[in-house]
């Protein structure tokens, strides 16, 4: 009698383990951990419900009536047994899923459009870089530039350290850009001199990463975005993005938002002296909480020496007796030379 109690239940008991684990599974690929750990309690409930003695079930049942719901439908909760309640909580995920499942089956033609739409942007900044630099090249492309490192340009926990580091450093002439991106952890500052080539270098840059965007589907697009731009509004950071993507670039709302907030950009920001004096500082704490907020994507800024040295003179009063201590929070900081 016990063993024909448990085949009875078997072949349902076995199709709800079996697609439970299947759902717990997908779970734990996807890093649900909260659902991942109600699932494994739904499968021992199910385990338990074929291997435990059928008296165990019968006093369980017995319990059912004494809830006290039975004034709300009573005809539902006359017929409702231990074991219909197990078959309820081993359906319940399975159906979840199948939910979740048809909601997503236009995925795939979703996920062509976005390779798409990742094709055709990295292929337009490819075009427009390559003839951005057609014109520079000869002028002052592939010169051997010289770097020197700048530390104390940025945000660093070197500076609470007491062993003193030294205020420049060389980098050898020459050095591609990309590898000096690398070095820094891809968080870079680049400063120079007016006309010294920080521009052409920073569409170098572009040009390289595009390129290996274009070999690496998990490579981020990277994107020159005029900082000049951001001071007439000054809107957060993230937003700016993607109006400028929108704006500069074409990119279709919808895609600029997903591409920002999935952090698919890389953000290349030109021109940090061509925000006005007085928004300078204010421009610098919005990158600076950019980084904060989205540390891991790298990020990349331009501007000349001299201005850059205005803004961030620590500890040194203006002549409006102002204190003016901003600096960039990145990685590395190079003066073209």
């Amino acid at each position: 009698m016990p063993l024909a109690f448990a085949t009875s239940r078997l072949p349902v008991a076995v199709i709800l383990i079996v697609l439970n684990a299947w759902v717990l599974w997908r779970q734990l690929r996807q890093r649900n951990y909260w659902r991942a750990g109600g699932l494994v309690v739904v499968i021992a409930l199910l385990a338990g419900w074929i291997g435990l003695p059928p008296a165990v079930f019968q006093r369980l049942g017995a319990y059912v009536p004494e809830l006290g719901l039975a004034k709300y439908a009573p005809k539902l909760w006359e017929a409702l047994t231990y074991d219909r309640i197990v078959e309820t909580i081993g359906i319940i995920p399975v159906v979840q899923l199948l939910f979740e499942l048809r909601k997503k089956e236009p995925r795939a033609a979703s996920d062509s459009e976005e390779q798409q739409n990742r094709h055709d942007m990295l292929e337009h900044l490819r075009t427009r870089l390559t003839g951005l630099l057609e014109k520079t090249i000869n002028q002052d492309g592939e010169m051997g530039l010289g770097f020197t490192e700048v530390p104390d340009a940025l945000i660093r926990l070197e500076a609470l350290s007491r062993v003193p580091e030294p205020s420049t450093i060389a980098i050898p002439a020459g050095t591609p850009i990309l590898e000096i991106f690398q070095k820094y952890q891809r968080h870079l500052l680049i400063l120079g001199a007016p006309g010294a080539g920080k521009t052409t270098l920073l569409r170098k840059l572009a040009r390289d990463l595009v390129e290996r965007a274009q070999n690496g589907e998990h490579e981020r697009i990277p994107v020159i975005f005029e900082l000049s731009g951001w001071a007439t509004e000054r809107k957060p950071l993230t937003a700016w993005l993607v109006d400028e993507l929108r704006r500069s670039y074409r990119v279709p709302p919808k895609v600029a938002e997903g591409w920002v907030s999935r952090n698919q950009i890389l953000p290349l920001f030109d021109g940090l002296d061509e925000v006005p004096q007085t928004h300078r500082d204010t421009c610098v704490e919005a990158i600076n909480g950019f980084r904060r907020d989205n540390g891991l994507v790298p990020v990349v800024v331009c501007c000349r020496l001299k201005d850059y040295r205005r803004v961030h003179r620590l500890g040194v009063l203006t002549q409006r007796n102002e204190s003016v201590a901003s600096k960039l929070d990145l990685e590395g900081a190079v003066a073209v030379q």
